[in-house]
């Protein structure tokens, strides 16, 4: 959640919260990678915890970008970075087409992918459209949604764990 329009729309973050849904950070006004500060992240933890009560853990890096600098302001502002599967991005920012971003996101996904869609910077009607389309076709293919920390603590984590 981009920390500015945590504050234009406080009823749909009550909602991502109460539905059970996870929020995470991504800065308070979505700058770029060189611009990007403490303060920023702090900024957009605290306007997600005004809203909800709830104070966010994961960080993801606008456009995903990532450097020393980044991974020193996340540790000192304690969270955890969190990407998504590269090739599973429809790019839907781009407005490529209902069609193109359901097929990017259906052909390419794998268990355990995680999928980036977007719903700021513009009119996204053809990511509203193209999601009830993805997600009923993964759930055709056996897929289930779940959040990026029930992803870890069920799947990843466990597979990290030195074999003996």
């Amino acid at each position: 959640m981009v920390g500015n329009e945590a504050r234009h729309y406080p009823h749909i973050l009550r909602k991502i919260i109460h539905d059970g849904n996870e929020l995470g950070n991504h800065t308070s006004n979505h700058p770029k990678l060189s611009q990007l500060t403490e303060k920023e992240i702090l900024a957009c933890d605290e306007s997600i915890e005004d809203v909800t009560g709830f104070r966010p853990v994961l960080l993801r890096p606008p456009g995903g970008h990532i450097s020393d600098r980044l991974l020193t302001l996340s540790r000192k502002t304690g969270h955890i970075l969190i990407m998504w599967t590269w090739d599973v991005d429809a790019k839907d920012w781009m407005k490529p087409g209902i069609r193109t971003i359901v097929r990017k996101i259906v052909d390419h996904v794998d268990p355990g992918d995680i999928i980036i869609l977007h719903d700021g910077g513009g009119r996204r009607t053809q990511t509203v459209e193209a999601l009830p389309l993805i997600l009923s076709d993964l759930a055709r293919r056996g897929y289930a949604c779940v959040s990026v920390s029930e992803l870890f603590s069920q799947t990843h984590l466990q597979n990290l764990k030195p074999q003996k």
